[in-house]
């Protein structure tokens, strides 16, 4: 698998329906990063993650990971999470936080937390719908 970068004006060239539509509407913010997903040629997720400079000394964020419908439940989605928990490691982030938000009517967001909490996540501090997990 592998996490490629998705530029600004190259939304329209994903080919995959429900990947484009998460591109063409997720934030963009001064940090925010978006990533395609492959496994060989295919497009299986589509990633948002705020990336601040280190010396800011904030978390890694998670705003976005949404896998194609057709790749769930196929581990998939540990495999993209793990990259991204790889990358944080690399740049010498010490955490990771997101707020579980199911992006698809088929996913509730306990079935969601659950998943994040089997992979390591916890409540954030002060309790406030957030996930976290030390990566450090």
């Amino acid at each position: 698998m592998e996490l490629r970068p998705l530029a600004r004006g190259e939304f329209a060239t994903v080919q995959t329906p429900d990947l484009r539509d998460r591109a063409a509407h997720s934030g963009r913010a001064m940090y925010t990063h978006h990533f395609l997903v492959f496994d060989d040629d295919d497009e299986v997720a589509f990633v948002s993650l705020d990336l601040y400079p280190v010396a800011m000394k904030k978390p890694f964020v998670i705003y976005e990971l949404f896998v194609t419908r057709e790749c769930r439940e196929r581990g998939v989605g540990t495999q993209v999470l793990e990259m991204i928990e790889a990358t944080a490691m690399e740049k010498g982030y010490r955490s990771i936080i997101l707020k579980p938000k199911p992006l698809d009517k088929d996913i509730t967001e306990e079935r969601l937390v659950a998943w994040y909490k089997k992979r390591g996540f916890t409540l954030g501090p002060n309790n406030a719908g957030f996930l976290e997990k030390r990566v450090s």
